[in-house]
């Protein structure tokens, strides 16, 4: 079913089409039935549908994403990344959360039902297996989601490789990814180029997805694109700071 929404994708820019990946077609149609079903146990049917965005991200950039490089894009943008959110991941924290939200409702309506029940039952054992943080408000998803997030970036920043581990803190700072967050228009000048947007999503996954070649300056340029970022001879840093000036000047 997601693959006849998202062929269409391809009719139109590719910044644009991942705008309404991320913020459309992707955890924002599974929402309400992760918080009232108790989806953790189809996880076949759950790695399929993130199967299904993974490949639509990689057509629309053309970056591909290794296993650590989409572990990294499913992390919200709060925590470092594209704010792909991994739907097998928020199954439980989305069922939890709102269990536990509604339960004061229910034994009001329902003073003879015994609560929690066998799923809410299921669904702690299955968190607990992986998480052991303790949690205070267990009835907001973003508590849950934290924790589950911040277990996921650990894992990251066990990388040894100190571009991976700077990569990954600087990409949590306010406004990193605030060209992901803005419907990227024309007239608003924010809409990136197929070439920018391969670039951007690059650099914020750490995908080797460059040719290591010479630069101008006689060092070579290693294949996460880095080196041209601070290259005092690369011809990139000029065109960047004359679109700057005029429109920071003013401000």
């Amino acid at each position: 079913m997601l693959d006849s929404v998202t062929e269409n994708l391809e009719l139109i820019e590719p910044h644009q089409a991942f705008f309404i990946l991320k913020n459309c077609l992707s955890l924002p149609k599974l929402t309400y039935l992760l918080r009232s079903a108790p989806c953790f146990k189809c996880k076949e049917e759950l790695e399929a549908f993130v199967t299904a965005i993974k490949i639509n991200t990689e057509k629309i950039s053309s970056v591909t994403l290794g296993k650590d490089s989409w572990s990294q894009a499913s992390l919200p943008i709060r925590h470092g990344d594209l704010g792909l959110l991994y739907a097998a991941d928020l199954s439980l924290p989305c069922f939890l959360s709102s269990s536990f939200a509604c339960q004061g409702l229910v034994n009001r309506l329902l003073p003879s039902l015994t609560l929690p029940h066998g799923k809410v039952i299921n669904a702690t054992d299955a968190w607990s297996v992986h998480h052991d943080s303790p949690l205070r408000l267990k009835e907001t998803q973003s508590g849950w989601d934290d924790l589950a997030c911040r277990d996921s970036l650990a894992a990251l920043l066990d990388n040894p490789s100190p571009w991976n581990h700077c990569q990954l803190l600087t990409t949590q700072k306010s406004h990193t990814a605030s060209w992901s967050e803005a419907f990227p228009t024309a007239g608003a000048r924010n809409l990136l180029s197929p070439d920018q947007l391969q670039i951007a999503i690059a650099l914020r996954t750490s995908v080797n997805n460059f040719e290591s070649t010479e630069c101008r300056c006689g060092k070579f340029i290693d294949r996460l694109g880095h080196y041209g970022l601070f290259c005092i001879k690369y011809t990139g840093r000029f065109p960047r700071h004359s679109a700057i000036t005029p429109s920071s000047k003013y401000h």
